[in-house]
């Protein structure tokens, strides 16, 4: 295994990372391997990656420092709750056509951190996530993600490594999308990979349901505890592929001509 139990700690089988996931009254095999911060191991030293340049630029900031079993590990955690200022009519019932902001859509969120990682502006992460509307920043062999559900659905079918042989590297997205769009129910799910260490992907994902103040969540996957295999379990008709980031010289001009 490339990861494993320790306490309340899922840690990588050379202890270099961990997580702690939160406890949930539903959806525990869901969420099992779902947490607000991410362990470092004290010494480790990042390789050039999503993950460094997101905490070198402050994304993704110290917190403070903690030992799993007498080894010291520093805390990290995003640097800022996520912001969700639609009404509801209830439990998680939107209003229709609210377009206040909603920071936690997940698809919004890894496009945004795709960006972060890529430039220098700190704006820019704000300006994407914050927007109603801006450019496609994911691909699928060179066609365009996000624009709408059908054209996602579309794209399935020009995909050869889907499901449990999805394994997107540093900087490319994990997205489980329904063949079949269910209503009331999410069409997709993205995770961003920050990393990659030793067969495991450590990603970092949003959910848009989770309300106003919400901290996303640090994930770990690998070929045997796949993303597909956990989140098919909510997404029944849906297929697991891989998302690339587009040129962001491309995305970053088709968006200050969107501002104009």
């Amino acid at each position: 295994m490339t990861f494993n139990k320790q306490g309340k700690f899922v840690v990588t089988s050379d202890g270099a990372f961990a997580i702690k996931p939160e406890e949930y009254e539903e959806f525990v095999s869901f969420l099992q391997r779902d947490s607000i911060g991410l362990y470092i191991r004290d010494g480790v030293v990042l390789d050039d990656s999503p993950l460094q340049k997101l905490i070198a630029r402050g994304f993704i900031i110290p917190e403070r420092t903690e030992k799993i079993k007498n080894v010291k590990y520093n805390r990290y955690t995003f640097y800022r709750p996520l912001v969700d200022n639609r009404k509801y009519l209830g439990y998680r019932q939107p209003v229709e056509n609210d377009r206040r902001i909603n920071e936690n859509d997940c698809l919004k969120f890894a496009e945004s951190l795709s960006v972060a990682s890529t430039t220098l502006k700190k704006t820019v992460f704000n300006q994407v996530i914050r927007a109603n509307s801006s450019p496609c920043v994911f691909q699928v062999n060179k066609t365009l993600f996000g624009d709408t559900d059908a054209k996602n659905i579309a794209v399935l079918s020009r995909v050869k490594s889907m499901n449990n042989t999805a394994f997107p590297q540093p900087g490319e997205a994990y997205a489980i999308v329904r063949k079949k769009l269910v209503v009331g129910s999410a069409p997709y799910h993205i995770a961003f990979v920050l990393y990659s260490h030793n067969g495991v992907n450590i990603t970092l994902e949003a959910n848009a349901d989770d309300g106003p103040e919400y901290y996303p969540r640090f994930g770990f996957y690998d070929m045997k505890k796949t993303f597909h295999k956990l989140f098919v379990e909510l997404y029944d008709n849906g297929t697991t592929i891989v998302l690339q980031s587009r040129l962001m010289e491309d995305f970053l001009r088709e968006l200050a001509s969107e501002n104009i």
